[in-house]
């Protein structure tokens, strides 16, 4: 598909304009990137159960729906387990949330594919909670 240039500062009506003139192939493929670039910038909830803690600042999520999925704490950074206080911090996180039934709201994925997600067990924010108690 040739991609025709639009300006940032284009109207609805010069979009739309260049829009119609694409194939129905085209077109389709234009909506189904506007449908993943909505999607991706929507906060998604999903509820799960924590099955391992990997470490104090990430673990593995298991929901009905999606499966597996390994989620990243967002915005705290835990000592690694071979780095002081690594070890407490897992121990800590593991006390807190393994193998309850747990709140993941996240709206992306690092480099490698972890979600990134406050997690919350009934009200509780478990980001905050590590921060708070000085594992993270």
């Amino acid at each position: 598909m040739k991609t025709p240039q639009v300006r940032k500062d284009a109207d609805s009506d010069t979009i739309m304009a260049l829009f119609v003139k694409l194939n129905a192939s085209e077109q389709k493929e234009v909506l189904a990137a506007l449908h993943r670039l909505h999607e991706s910038d929507q906060e998604k909830t999903w509820h799960g159960t924590i099955a391992r803690i990997i470490d104090g600042d990430t673990v593995v999520l298991v929901d009905k729906t999606h499966g597996r999925n390994i989620v990243r704490l967002n915005e705290i950074d835990a000592p690694e387990s071979n780095q002081p206080f690594g070890n407490e911090a897992t121990e800590y996180l593991k006390e807190q949330i393994d193998g309850k039934t747990v709140t993941v709201k996240w709206k992306e994925r690092d480099r490698y594919g972890r979600i990134i997600g406050d997690i919350k067990v009934n009200e509780t924010n478990v980001n905050a909670e590590m921060i708070r108690e000085g594992y993270a």
